[in-house]
Protein backbone atom coordinates (compact mmCIF):
# COMPACT_ATOMS: atom_id res chain seq x y z
CA UNK A 1 0.00 0.00 0.00
CA UNK A 2 3.11 2.35 0.51
CA UNK A 3 3.22 1.91 -3.19
CA UNK A 4 -0.61 3.58 -3.33
CA UNK A 5 0.76 6.50 -1.26
CA UNK A 6 3.74 6.93 -3.78
CA UNK A 7 1.80 6.98 -6.43
CA UNK A 8 -0.83 9.33 -5.30
CA UNK A 9 2.34 11.81 -4.32
CA UNK A 10 3.53 11.31 -7.46
CA UNK A 11 -0.16 12.69 -9.52
CA UNK A 12 -0.14 15.29 -6.61
CA UNK A 13 3.16 16.61 -8.21
CA UNK A 14 1.72 16.53 -11.72
CA UNK A 15 -1.19 17.99 -10.86
CA UNK A 16 0.21 21.01 -8.89
CA UNK A 17 2.52 21.32 -11.47
CA UNK A 18 0.23 22.03 -14.56
CA UNK A 19 -3.71 21.85 -12.90
CA UNK A 20 -4.69 18.47 -14.26
CA UNK A 21 -3.78 15.19 -15.20
CA UNK A 22 -3.62 13.59 -12.45
CA UNK A 23 -6.07 10.72 -13.19
CA UNK A 24 -3.38 9.83 -15.76
CA UNK A 25 -1.23 8.46 -13.20
CA UNK A 26 -3.92 7.81 -10.59
CA UNK A 27 -6.24 5.86 -12.24
CA UNK A 28 -4.51 2.95 -13.79
CA UNK A 29 -2.96 1.75 -10.76
CA UNK A 30 -5.81 2.29 -8.71
CA UNK A 31 -8.26 0.50 -11.20
CA UNK A 32 -5.45 -2.35 -10.10
CA UNK A 33 -6.16 -2.28 -6.82
CA UNK A 34 -9.74 -1.24 -5.84
CA UNK A 35 -11.54 -1.75 -9.62
CA UNK A 36 -12.09 0.84 -12.01
CA UNK A 37 -15.41 2.58 -10.92
CA UNK A 38 -13.91 2.85 -7.35
CA UNK A 39 -10.49 4.01 -9.23
CA UNK A 40 -12.63 6.75 -11.19
CA UNK A 41 -14.75 7.66 -7.40
CA UNK A 42 -10.93 7.72 -5.61
CA UNK A 43 -9.19 10.03 -8.79
CA UNK A 44 -12.14 12.20 -8.85
CA UNK A 45 -12.19 13.12 -5.29
CA UNK A 46 -8.09 13.31 -5.09
CA UNK A 47 -8.53 15.58 -8.10
CA UNK A 48 -11.05 18.23 -6.75
CA UNK A 49 -9.38 18.28 -3.67
CA UNK A 50 -5.97 19.13 -4.94
CA UNK A 51 -7.86 21.93 -6.73
CA UNK A 52 -9.16 23.58 -3.81
CA UNK A 53 -5.88 23.77 -2.15
CA UNK A 54 -4.59 25.43 -5.46
CA UNK A 55 -7.29 27.55 -6.10
CA UNK A 56 -6.62 30.25 -3.29
CA UNK A 57 -3.21 31.12 -4.76
CA UNK A 58 -4.58 31.81 -8.13
CA UNK A 59 -8.01 33.21 -7.83
CA UNK A 60 -6.77 36.52 -8.65
CA UNK A 61 -5.52 35.16 -11.72
CA UNK A 62 -8.64 34.25 -13.19
CA UNK A 63 -10.58 35.24 -16.16
CA UNK A 64 -13.68 34.84 -14.32
CA UNK A 65 -16.43 35.00 -17.64
CA UNK A 66 -14.44 32.53 -19.04
CA UNK A 67 -14.70 30.31 -15.81
CA UNK A 68 -18.09 30.58 -15.50
CA UNK A 69 -19.28 30.21 -18.26
CA UNK A 70 -17.07 27.01 -19.10
CA UNK A 71 -17.93 25.82 -15.78
CA UNK A 72 -21.40 26.39 -16.14
CA UNK A 73 -21.84 24.56 -19.59
CA UNK A 74 -19.89 21.82 -18.20
CA UNK A 75 -21.89 21.30 -15.57
CA UNK A 76 -25.31 21.26 -17.25
CA UNK A 77 -24.15 18.98 -19.61
CA UNK A 78 -22.75 15.85 -17.20
CA UNK A 79 -25.91 14.04 -17.01
CA UNK A 80 -26.32 14.08 -20.73
CA UNK A 81 -23.34 13.09 -20.93
CA UNK A 82 -24.51 10.33 -18.70
CA UNK A 83 -27.01 9.17 -20.96
CA UNK A 84 -24.90 8.55 -23.94
CA UNK A 85 -23.40 5.88 -22.49
CA UNK A 86 -26.92 3.62 -23.22
CA UNK A 87 -26.01 4.91 -27.58
CA UNK A 88 -22.06 5.10 -27.84
CA UNK A 89 -19.94 2.68 -25.75
CA UNK A 90 -17.44 4.50 -23.29
CA UNK A 91 -14.42 2.75 -25.23
CA UNK A 92 -15.21 4.30 -28.88
CA UNK A 93 -15.77 7.54 -26.83
CA UNK A 94 -12.36 7.43 -25.29
CA UNK A 95 -10.93 6.45 -28.54
CA UNK A 96 -12.55 9.31 -30.55
CA UNK A 97 -11.69 12.18 -27.75
CA UNK A 98 -8.17 10.37 -27.70
CA UNK A 99 -7.54 11.13 -31.50
CA UNK A 100 -9.39 14.43 -31.10
CA UNK A 101 -7.14 15.43 -28.21
CA UNK A 102 -3.72 14.22 -30.16
CA UNK A 103 -4.67 16.30 -33.20
CA UNK A 104 -5.84 19.03 -31.75
CA UNK A 105 -2.38 19.30 -29.24
CA UNK A 106 0.08 18.60 -32.42
CA UNK A 107 -1.38 21.29 -33.78
CA UNK A 108 -1.15 24.05 -31.10
CA UNK A 109 2.69 22.81 -30.47
CA UNK A 110 3.58 23.13 -34.10
CA UNK A 111 1.94 26.56 -34.31
CA UNK A 112 3.16 27.99 -30.91
CA UNK A 113 1.95 31.69 -31.37
CA UNK A 114 -1.36 30.38 -32.15
CA UNK A 115 -4.78 31.75 -30.33
CA UNK A 116 -7.91 30.09 -30.78
CA UNK A 117 -11.34 32.06 -30.31
CA UNK A 118 -12.57 33.03 -27.51
CA UNK A 119 -15.75 35.07 -26.16
CA UNK A 120 -19.12 33.31 -24.23
CA UNK A 121 -19.96 30.96 -27.73
CA UNK A 122 -16.82 29.11 -27.45
CA UNK A 123 -16.10 29.07 -23.92
CA UNK A 124 -19.94 26.92 -24.04
CA UNK A 125 -18.87 24.80 -26.34
CA UNK A 126 -15.89 23.56 -24.81
CA UNK A 127 -17.46 23.12 -21.33
CA UNK A 128 -19.96 21.56 -22.80
CA UNK A 129 -17.91 19.23 -24.37
CA UNK A 130 -15.99 18.56 -21.10
CA UNK A 131 -19.16 18.47 -19.52
CA UNK A 132 -20.14 15.71 -21.84
CA UNK A 133 -17.46 13.76 -22.10
CA UNK A 134 -17.25 13.23 -17.75
CA UNK A 135 -20.27 12.51 -17.28
CA UNK A 136 -19.73 10.19 -20.15
CA UNK A 137 -15.97 9.04 -19.82
CA UNK A 138 -14.91 10.68 -16.74
CA UNK A 139 -12.13 12.14 -18.61
CA UNK A 140 -13.51 15.73 -19.52
CA UNK A 141 -10.31 17.72 -18.73
CA UNK A 142 -8.58 17.71 -22.07
CA UNK A 143 -11.69 19.88 -24.48
CA UNK A 144 -11.61 22.84 -22.04
CA UNK A 145 -7.84 22.36 -21.30
CA UNK A 146 -6.85 22.87 -24.82
CA UNK A 147 -9.11 25.01 -25.29
CA UNK A 148 -7.71 27.41 -22.09
CA UNK A 149 -3.88 26.57 -23.37
CA UNK A 150 -5.12 27.74 -26.48
CA UNK A 151 -6.37 31.21 -25.32
CA UNK A 152 -4.31 34.48 -25.43
CA UNK A 153 -3.84 35.05 -21.67
CA UNK A 154 -0.49 34.22 -20.37
CA UNK A 155 0.71 31.42 -18.03
CA UNK A 156 -0.84 32.32 -15.03
CA UNK A 157 -3.95 33.26 -16.31
CA UNK A 158 -4.40 29.71 -18.09
CA UNK A 159 -2.78 27.53 -14.70
CA UNK A 160 -5.78 29.47 -13.10
CA UNK A 161 -8.45 28.99 -15.79
CA UNK A 162 -7.77 25.15 -15.90
CA UNK A 163 -7.49 24.50 -12.17
CA UNK A 164 -10.87 26.46 -11.77
CA UNK A 165 -12.60 24.58 -14.75
CA UNK A 166 -11.29 20.86 -14.01
CA UNK A 167 -12.03 21.19 -10.57
CA UNK A 168 -15.81 22.29 -10.88
CA UNK A 169 -15.69 19.38 -13.88
CA UNK A 170 -14.63 16.86 -11.05
CA UNK A 171 -16.88 18.34 -8.37
CA UNK A 172 -19.66 17.75 -10.64
CA UNK A 173 -19.09 14.26 -11.07
CA UNK A 174 -18.39 13.81 -7.96
CA UNK A 175 -22.21 15.16 -6.68
CA UNK A 176 -23.00 12.71 -9.89
CA UNK A 177 -21.75 9.51 -8.63
CA UNK A 178 -22.58 10.10 -5.24
CA UNK A 179 -26.81 11.09 -6.60
CA UNK A 180 -26.46 7.38 -7.84
CA UNK A 181 -24.85 5.85 -5.36
CA UNK A 182 -21.71 5.04 -6.62
CA UNK A 183 -19.60 6.55 -3.37
CA UNK A 184 -19.88 5.15 0.18
CA UNK A 185 -17.67 4.73 2.92
CA UNK A 186 -14.90 2.35 1.57
CA UNK A 187 -14.27 5.09 -1.03
CA UNK A 188 -14.21 7.96 1.32
CA UNK A 189 -11.65 5.80 3.61
CA UNK A 190 -9.35 5.32 0.29
CA UNK A 191 -9.59 8.55 -0.36
CA UNK A 192 -8.83 9.90 3.10
CA UNK A 193 -5.76 7.49 3.18
CA UNK A 194 -3.86 8.68 -0.12
CA UNK A 195 -5.10 12.32 0.98
CA UNK A 196 -2.18 13.05 2.86
CA UNK A 197 0.33 11.74 -0.37
CA UNK A 198 -1.67 13.75 -2.95
CA UNK A 199 -1.90 17.08 -0.99
CA UNK A 200 1.91 17.32 -0.33
CA UNK A 201 2.61 16.20 -3.77
CA UNK A 202 0.31 18.95 -4.94
CA UNK A 203 1.97 21.06 -2.51
CA UNK A 204 5.48 20.73 -4.19
CA UNK A 205 4.43 20.48 -7.73
CA UNK A 206 2.75 23.92 -7.40
CA UNK A 207 5.54 25.77 -6.06
CA UNK A 208 8.61 24.37 -6.97
CA UNK A 209 8.09 22.50 -10.09
CA UNK A 210 4.93 25.20 -11.67
CA UNK A 211 7.65 27.67 -11.30
CA UNK A 212 10.48 25.89 -12.85
CA UNK A 213 8.11 25.61 -16.04
CA UNK A 214 7.65 29.16 -16.79
CA UNK A 215 7.17 29.94 -20.42
CA UNK A 216 7.54 26.26 -21.17
CA UNK A 217 3.92 25.44 -19.12
CA UNK A 218 1.87 25.24 -22.67
CA UNK A 219 4.19 22.79 -24.44
CA UNK A 220 4.23 20.83 -21.05
CA UNK A 221 0.57 21.05 -21.17
CA UNK A 222 0.25 20.33 -24.87
CA UNK A 223 2.63 16.98 -24.51
CA UNK A 224 0.68 15.76 -21.49
CA UNK A 225 -2.52 16.06 -23.17
CA UNK A 226 -0.77 14.10 -26.23
CA UNK A 227 0.54 11.45 -23.39
CA UNK A 228 -3.57 10.92 -22.02
CA UNK A 229 -4.56 10.47 -26.19
CA UNK A 230 -1.99 7.70 -26.56
CA UNK A 231 -2.55 6.33 -23.00
CA UNK A 232 -6.70 6.31 -23.67
CA UNK A 233 -5.32 4.43 -27.11
CA UNK A 234 -3.91 1.82 -26.01
CA UNK A 235 -5.56 1.26 -22.30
Amino acid sequence: MSFAMAIAMSAGLLRGATGFGSSLVLAPILARLFGPVEAVAVSLMLGASGSLQMLPRHLRDLHAPAVWTIGVAGLLCLVPGVLILHVVSAEAMRHVIAIGSLAVAATLLAMPSYVGPVGRGPSFVAGALGGLIMGATSMGGPPVVLYLVSRDGGVRQTMANIVAVVGSLEVGAILLLLFTGLLHGQTALRFAWLWPAFALGTWVGQRVLHERLGPRYRPVVLMLLMLVGVASLIG
